[in-house]
């Protein structure tokens, strides 16, 4: 489990694991951690394996796989080196559609991304994160409404 609370895990450069909830809920949470990095470049969405070669070697931003148990093990491996080598990297916002223990078990994700991202998993069907999530979006609904 998770050693930092949810709210400090979006707010912090710290690599994090998502599961649970929904697609939006994940993009939403993505997207809150981006805000707190809006200075080093809008959140980039990794939709294919060539987008992510591509931005493995990013060091500043916020980097979001919304299915990472689809790429396979050269892809993942790339991700974990970039987390492991450099020490000046993009924050990296892994999703997974199901329970890491159920996606490590089918063999779609590798353990030592278990390992790299132990203590920040956040599971967004929890009751905390839940809460946080919809007073997230409460308060982008306020902001989206007072530029109008």
């Amino acid at each position: 489990m998770s050693t930092y609370s949810e709210s400090e895990l979006v707010e912090n450069r710290v690599c994090v694991l998502l599961f649970g909830g929904t697609e939006s809920d994940r993009q939403s949470w993505a997207a809150e951690a981006a805000t707190h990095y809006a200075f080093e470049g809008p959140l980039t969405e990794v939709k294919d394996a060539a987008q992510l070669a591509n931005v493995v070697s990013k060091n500043r931003g916020v980097v979001y796989v919304p299915d990472f148990g689809r790429y396979d093990d050269l892809a993942q491996r790339a991700v974990v080196n970039s987390m492991k080598a450099h020490e000046e990297r993009a924050k990296w916002i892994l999703g997974l559609t199901q329970l890491p223990t159920s996606a490590r078990a089918k063999g779609l994700l590798r353990e030592d991304i278990l390992y790299w991202l132990e203590r920040s998993n956040v599971d967004l069907s929890s009751a905390e994160a839940k809460e946080a999530i919809k007073k997230r979006r409460a308060k982008q609904q306020k902001g989206k409404g007072s530029h109008r």
